[in-house]
């Protein structure tokens, strides 16, 4: 991933550089610029909300987005899309107009997580001299959802669950209740959905997780784990790797280098479970 971002900020960069001297916007500015500059998004992967548990239409997505220094993400809206953040790499700075209409300026930076909620609409300003990637996982109404493919090779071993766990630091990322999220769908009543960020020092392993009536989405932001499930053969995952924890599977992972690991986990998941 990190490769990634250095071989596309020099594209960001010169696509940038001829707009510096004619764009004066400032954060706080509010509608804001409508088209984006110097910044670039990309999907990731996406799991279908009905096959996985039931609710129509929708998905739950994994993308990217990388933002030159000097480069702006336009005005936007999250109307049906709430979205949870996640700052890899830089920092930013947000201004939204939030559900009670005020406005509001923040900068995020590294390893700092943003609720989105449904209805917000808002704008960003990279105004650091590096770039900023972020990764953001979102519901998204789909009229033909469907599911990548996202899984890896079907296990043809016995799964064994960790025979002790040391789950090192969890840490609450944020949450919103969908039923809130989407007062006029009844299928999300009763499911919220939250992110959290698990650091593994080396040789700790997570709690083993049971996917049932659930689902999520892991993001390795750092280092290189050993990722262990029931519906595939076990894998060494490195930084910016996706996993996607599919209803009725069980996993856990395991740090299995020298140095510390960091993942970001997006679930969706009954209320009854937190």
């Amino acid at each position: 991933m990190r490769i990634i971002f250095g071989v596309l900020s020099v594209i960001l960069l010169a696509a940038c550089a001829s707009h510096n001297n004619q764009v004066a916007i400032k954060p706080g500015e509010f509608p804001g610029p409508t088209v984006g500059q110097g910044s670039y998004n990309e999907a990731i992967g996406q799991m279908a909300l009905e096959k996985e548990i039931g609710i129509h239409g929708y998905v739950v997505r994994a993308h990217y987005t990388l933002v030159a220094p000097g480069g702006i993400i336009g005005q936007h809206s999250h109307k049906n899309r709430p979205m949870i953040g996640y700052f890899l790499e830089g920092e930013a700075t947000e201004t939204k107009k939030d559900l009670d209409g005020k406005i509001l300026v923040r900068t995020i930076k590294a390893d700092e997580s943003e609720l989105e909620p449904n209805g917000i609409t808002h704008w960003w300003l990279n105004q650091s001299s590096e770039t900023n990637g972020i990764l953001g996982i979102d519901i998204f109404q789909d009229p033909n959802p469907d599911s990548c493919n996202c899984k890896s090779a079907p296990r043809t071993t016995s799964f064994l669950p960790p025979t002790n766990s040391d789950t090192g630091r969890v840490e609450d990322m944020g949450q919103f209740d969908l039923g809130q999220q989407f007062p006029d769908n009844s299928e999300f009543k009763g499911y919220i959905m939250r992110g959290r960020r698990q650091t593994l020092l080396p040789h700790q392993r997570t709690k083993l997780e049971n996917n049932i009536g659930k689902i999520g989405m892991t993001y390795l932001v750092k280092g290189e784990a050993l990722q262990n499930s029931s519906d595939a053969e076990p894998s060494i995952r490195r930084t910016g790797a996706v996993f996607y924890a599919h209803k009725g599977i069980s996993y856990y992972w395991e740090n299995s280098g020298s140095q510390a690991v960091v993942l970001f986990v997006v679930e969706i998941l009954p209320k009854t479970d937190q």
